[in-house]
């Protein structure tokens, strides 16, 4: 009997466990998995521009809007901190002054709150956009402001001195400051300046979370001191009657 011959070997690149036939499984099964995943998130986006702002409410005698980036939208004690009045918070977590206008302006025009309490440009300053550049930014939204509410009276709490943007401070300093001058000659528009008790002997003090960032509730309560006492200076005295018996 003869002996059998036994097959040859597949070549290397023939074989079904080869590192290159796994290499080249793996990068396709990524492509699956990545081709919709981004289109998924170019998707989520477009939504999201499209959407107005979070915690879209009804007319309220008593409603203030507080309107701005991740600094804002943490207040989670922000019904407690401002109450009795009622307090919407209509933040969005990472926002740029862009993002907000955009999202601002698909709002419905019948939905007037007393007034808006705005933080925001901290974080374009981050990404590097100048303070001329982003006080255009605020002047667009507040003219965005302006077609759809007119005089109804705008907050804007100054930019807090961040530890960990530290470096930001001159940009941040500008900003403000263009801002101030705004406020000296609009009415409808009032700065509130809470830098000076966030820099006790000249740093920033106790008040921020372990990100150096994102406010504890010591800083909390500054703003709340300050943005109350700057609505009964801007709102109408009727309304403060009614909205602030305290």
């Amino acid at each position: 009997m003869m002996p059998s011959t036994p097959d040859p070997a597949p070549a290397p690149d023939e074989r079904s466990d080869s590192p290159a036939r796994k290499v080249i499984a793996v990068l396709l099964g990524l492509c699956l998995v990545t081709v919709p995943l981004a289109a998924w998130r170019q998707h989520q986006a477009a939504a999201e521009a499209a959407s107005p702002l979070p915690d879209n409410v009804g007319r309220d005698e008593c409603a203030v809007w507080f309107v701005g980036s991740s600094s804002m939208r943490n207040w989670v004690k922000l019904q407690d901190d401002m109450s009795p009045w009622t307090t919407h918070n209509r933040s969005i977590g990472g926002a740029t002054l862009p993002e907000l206008a955009s999202r601002f302006g698909n709002g419905t025009a019948d939905q007037a709150p007393q007034g808006i309490v705005f933080y925001a440009g901290e974080n374009d300053i981050a990404f590097g956009r100048s303070a001329s550049e982003v006080t255009s930014d605020f002047t667009t939204f507040l003219a965005m402001k302006r077609r759809r509410y007119g005089a109804m009276p705008l907050l804007f709490i100054s930019v807090k001195p961040s530890p960990t943007r530290w470096n930001n401070l001159p940009a941040q300093t500008a900003y403000n400051d263009a801002i101030r001058a705004l406020a000296a000659t609009a009415p409808d528009v009032s700065f509130v300046d809470i830098v000076p008790k966030f820099l006790p002997n000249g740093k920033p003090g106790d008040f921020y979370a372990d990100d150096g960032i994102h406010l504890k509730d010591a800083g909390y309560r500054i703003w709340a001191r300050a943005v109350r006492r700057e609505l009964r200076a801007s709102l109408p005295k009727r309304v403060v009657n009614r909205c602030d018996s305290e």
